[in-house]
């Protein structure tokens, strides 16, 4: 993808295990914290040869002619230039030097500044993305997205669609892993293996060629992943070019909408939508898809078009601008069905008898019932303001919010909307509410949850008693909580 700007948000840990932080009073920066959170998140926006680092507050790292850093200026100029230079033994430290002087920024505590001519340890930054650790992943060459399929990791997909389009990406000491869906490491040589080992790690770098920006990954030997020939990914090159580069999009939920008359949503008969189906394969696969402007949702059916609300009825015809006609909003109900109104009209969506779907109905009744099955989230990530969610320790199944790295939870579905999740670091066990509501991965039997979609990649988990999951700073989780003062959870 060609781009003038590039931004990623990511954390930068000095050799002493520090996060350089930003601190709202005076806007002062050190490097103190032990844990990526809020503060410790840096928006790193690439320009040319050269990039910006700007704090979650807005401010752009600056440093001037004597060397001296402070983070307190909303513009870019050239003391917010730095130029990123990569270790040669790929173990994923960057080093920043100021575009003015040439001096190597670094530091320890509230000690920063711009002043050594070479990188020592001092002046080293194990680069950490601060996003979900789910995700796809498109090479900017092939303009294609990463699947798996055939035992390897292949660039094909268009559009990704499916659980097998979605990565996990681990970060092991300064380094990254790349997880299949099947739960393997992608291999330098493009194989699949379960054990994760330096042939498993690649060095995150920023890149450019030819006028086009990404991110690209090195193995231990500095050669790069690419995917060319029939799109394998495999460390091939030691030399940066288009087919090196890649770009990470966010994955939106994909699934299953089922009426309350047993049948699926499809458009296996043409582009109108029916719920009249008992199969679930791809004409019955939708994409939903958070829009910021509106805080409204589009619905994306499998030919790549949106649904669109029009006088006969909803057709998956809409092209991607927002209008009112493939706008909607969620309201949950009670028993775990949902309703979907269209922002055209203010009406519901509503299935005739032969299951054509047009928005037409004034109130909710059973026609107007829905449930929303997930399936390319068979493997589930949960995300707080906090942390991730996981068990407090091996040998704890008690689930909390600021867990420092991520535990990868097991989902499945149920019939009438609910979800079972099941979690553990040993032994996989079934998420479970405790008499004093905390939530403990420790069950035999799956305790059913239900999932409210809150805005892009966040949503709200309750149960059928309409109790919702409160986080707390200190790791504590329950289930007690209303809607207006529960957590959004992002996955």
């Amino acid at each position: 993808m060609a781009s003038e700007e590039l931004q990623w948000c990511i954390g930068l840990m000095n050799a002493a295990g520090r996060y350089l932080t930003a601190e709202q009073f005076g806007y002062k920066i050190n490097a103190s914290a032990t844990t990526l959170r809020k503060k410790q998140k840096w928006i790193l926006e690439q320009e040319d040869n050269v990039v910006y680092l700007k704090s979650h507050l807005g401010k752009y790292l600056s440093s001037d002619r004597k060397g001296v850093v402070s983070c307190s200026t909303e513009t870019k100029g050239v003391e917010q230039q730095f130029c990123v230079t990569y270790c040669e033994k790929a173990n994923g430290r960057w080093v920043f030097k100021s575009k003015q002087t040439g001096l190597c920024f670094g530091g320890t505590e509230d000690k920063l500044s711009c002043t050594e001519k070479e990188a020592t340890e001092r002046e080293s930054w194990s680069v950490q993305l601060a996003l979900h650790p789910q995700a796809h992943l498109k090479n900017v060459n092939r303009k294609r997205f990463a699947k798996l399929e055939n035992e390897s990791i292949l660039c094909i997909e268009t559009i990704p669609w499916g659980s097998d389009c979605l990565i996990t990406f681990e970060w092991h000491d300064g380094n990254y892993a790349l997880k299949s869906a099947d739960e393997h490491y992608l291999h330098r040589d493009g194989s699949l293996v379960e054990v994760l080992s330096k042939d498993t790690m690649f060095a995150l770098e920023v890149r450019s060629s030819g006028g086009y920006s990404g991110l690209a990954f090195k193995d231990y030997e500095g050669r790069f992943l690419t995917a060319v020939g029939k799109g394998t990914m495999l460390a091939r090159n030691t030399t940066i070019s288009k087919d090196e580069l890649f770009v990470l999009k966010q994955s939106h939920p994909q699934g299953y909408f089922t009426h309350w008359n047993g049948k699926n949503v499809s458009i296996r008969q043409g582009m109108s939508l029916s719920a009249n189906q008992d199969r679930t394969e791809e004409e019955e696969t939708h994409q939903i898809e958070y829009d910021k402007s509106s805080s409204g949702w589009k619905f994306r059916a499998h030919n790549g078009q949106l649904w669109t609300a029009v006088s006969a009825g909803i057709e998956a015809t809409g092209p991607d601008k927002v209008t009112k006609a493939n706008l909607f909003d969620f309201e949950y109900l009670h028993d775990g069905f949902i309703a979907l109104k269209c922002r055209m009209n203010d009406k519901y969506v509503s299935a005739k008898r032969t299951g054509s779907l047009s928005a037409s109905a004034e109130k909710i009744t059973d026609t107007e019932k829905f449930v929303f099955n997930i399936i390319n989230r068979p493997m589930i990530i949960f995300r707080t303001d906090f942390g991730f969610m996981g068990c407090k320790t091996q040998m704890n199944s008690r689930i909390e919010c600021n867990k420092a790295s991520h535990e990868t939870l097991h989902l499945e579905s149920g019939k009438n909307g609910e979800y079972f999740i099941k979690g553990g670091v040993k032994e996989r066990r079934y998420w479970t509410v405790a008499a004093d509501k905390s939530i403990n991965a420790d069950g035999l039997e799956p305790y059913p949850f239900f999932f409210e979609f809150a805005s892009q990649s966040k949503m709200y988990i309750r149960n059928a008693d309409n109790a919702y999951i409160k986080c707390e700073q200190n790791g504590t989780i329950c289930l007690k909580a209303t809607k207006q003062n529960a957590t959004q959870i992002e996955y």
